[in-house]
């Protein structure tokens, strides 16, 4: 039985792999026709739930959080962009950047607790 939190054939994630993957979804963010890393991740024949567990697993590998966080960058610029250019809504734009981005309104408070101390 899988272990919850664990991707299916978690033991062929190895650095090397993850690492080519990366490379092909940082390749593929360059040519310019891929939108988000959903779409980017199924080109690789991937799904969205291996990005996080690759998040994980490789959370002390400098060299993949690296390349994560450039990927991610890109797309968060090119989502940026594309709102600021009216190619997509802006409802779209917002909520992209504040689910994956960590985008916050600058009036929100951060956590609950920053917000009762405010008081």
């Amino acid at each position: 039985m899988q272990k919850q939190n664990q991707a299916p054939n978690a033991q062929k994630w190895t650095e090397v792999r993850v690492m080519e993957h990366l490379r092909e979804i940082r390749s593929d963010c360059y040519n310019g026709d891929v939108d988000y890393l959903g779409e980017a991740l199924v080109r690789q024949s991937l799904y969205i739930q291996v990005w996080a567990y690759w998040k994980r697993i490789f959370a002390d590998n400098d060299n993949i959080q690296e390349e994560m966080m450039v990927i991610e960058s890109i797309f968060e610029a090119r989502l940026f962009k594309a709102a600021l250019h009216k190619k997509v809504s802006p409802w779209i734009a917002v909520l992209g950047l504040k689910n994956n981005h960590n985008w916050i309104d600058k009036n929100a408070p951060e956590t609950e607790g920053a917000n009762s101390q405010n008081q």
